[in-house]
């Protein structure tokens, strides 16, 4: 195995590691698909996951992470998934620390989650997020790796 894939490997499976712990037991780690990807890992339905670890990661352009996201925009449609992470290693924040790499998402994602998630708590309506779906646009939005499973935990991913 060529030291890139190694470094793509562990990074996978510390992710899945972290999001098995919280909320998302049946996460492991998917076996290559192909030209037709469907992410890095599986067993959380609904969302497809694709993680990015080592130096480049770490020292990731914009446009790169740009690039990214439109290559998981296709894992999410071959996956037949909801909603997309992109899950990137931060530097100085090695396995022990998962929870603080940066997890992108775009904007209509975490509108969302956020809806789903206050319509599921108190069983309420998300009365308080006006329906704001005219001016999302695409853009990413950079969390932790905390917040992101956190929100997709709230909003019923499992």
């Amino acid at each position: 195995m060529s030291k890139s894939k190694q470094i793509g490997t562990s990074a996978e499976n510390h992710v899945v590691d972290y999001i098995a712990t919280r909320g998302f037991a049946g996460a492991e780690r998917r076996a290559l698909f192909g030209v037709n990807d469907r992410g890095d890992i599986t067993g959380t339905p609904g969302v497809c996951w694709q993680v990015k670890g080592g130096k480049m990661a770490e020292s990731a352009s914009d446009a790169r992470v740009a690039e990214w996201m439109d290559e998981l925009d296709d894992q999410i449609a071959n996956s037949g998934s909801d909603h997309g992470v992109l899950i990137r290693k931060r530097s100085g924040y090695g396995a022990k620390r998962v929870g603080q790499w940066y997890a992108h998402m775009r904007m209509y994602t975490v509108y969302d989650l956020l809806h789903k998630a206050a319509a599921l708590s108190k069983g309420g309506n998300g009365g308080c997020l006006a329906d704001m779906s005219s001016v999302l646009s695409d853009e990413v939005v950079t969390v932790s790796a905390e917040v992101a499973v956190r929100l997709l935990s709230d909003a019923g991913y499992h």
